[in-house]
């Protein structure tokens, strides 16, 4: 089972600059949030401008309605 830190180091490290060379990212322009997704890790963050890690999960086709997770961080990405 990981922890609460477990989780926290591993949002800190992949949010980290530079970008892993095996993941994807944006900046959406509306509010300066940088926006990662690693394929490989099946990880998608958000770190807010001020570097404030907004989120880090596993996306789930169930919950995001897409048809894999690439296509879901793509759908963000057009909304950026």
């Amino acid at each position: 089972m990981v922890t609460e830190e477990d989780f926290e180091v591993l949002a800190d490290e992949f949010l980290r600059d530079p970008c892993p060379a095996s993941a994807l990212q944006f900046v959406r322009a509306w509010n300066g949030d940088l926006v990662r997704y690693d394929e490989a890790a099946d990880v998608f963050a958000v770190r807010r401008k001020d570097g404030f890690i907004k989120t880090c999960y596993r996306p789930d086709p169930v919950f995001h309605g897409k048809a894999t997770n690439l296509e879901y961080y793509l759908s963000e990405k057009a909304e950026a």
